[in-house]
């Protein structure tokens, strides 16, 4: 069981990137969604050159169990929405990134938007989220069914 997804966004604005995994009556476990849009304070960790990247839409849904998202967006009016359904389920950081936190997803840059929805059965789900910057907000939301 398990597959991997995952997309990568380092230039222009208005990207879009949906991943959904197990959206049908099939159930696996083990998934794997990556999402990266963006660099904090718009500059390359690469190159450390100027890099524009707002406005930028990242959506990842997973059902199943042990499901595990990466999410990380950098620059102004991103927007990001999780969902997961299933029993132990983790939402947090992108793993190759060395400039930034592993442990958490995160949106760097000013009035970005992050709901993450996790609803599961008897094992807890777990959703480390962080947003550095002005006007950001976050909405999580986690219930058993």
């Amino acid at each position: 069981d398990g597959a991997s997804a995952g997309s990568s966004t380092v230039l222009g604005s208005g990207n879009s990137a949906t991943i959904s995994q197990n959206q049908t009556s099939a159930s696996s476990t083990g998934n794997l969604a990556v999402i990266q849009q963006g660099f904090i304070d718009g500059l390359s960790t690469i190159t450390g050159q100027l890099v524009y990247s707002d406005d930028n839409r990242a959506g990842i849904d997973q059902e199943g169990d042990q499901n595990t998202a990466q999410l990380i967006q950098g620059g102004v009016g991103n927007r990001a929405s999780v969902q997961q359904s299933g029993n132990s389920n983790v939402l947090k950081g992108v793993d190759t990134d060395p400039m930034f936190p592993t442990e958490m997803a995160g949106q760097f840059g000013n009035q970005n938007v992050m709901t993450v929805i996790q609803t599961g059965g008897l094992q807890p789900n777990v959703a480390n989220i962080t947003q550095i910057g002005t006007g950001n907000v976050s909405i999580v939301g986690q219930a058993q069914p």
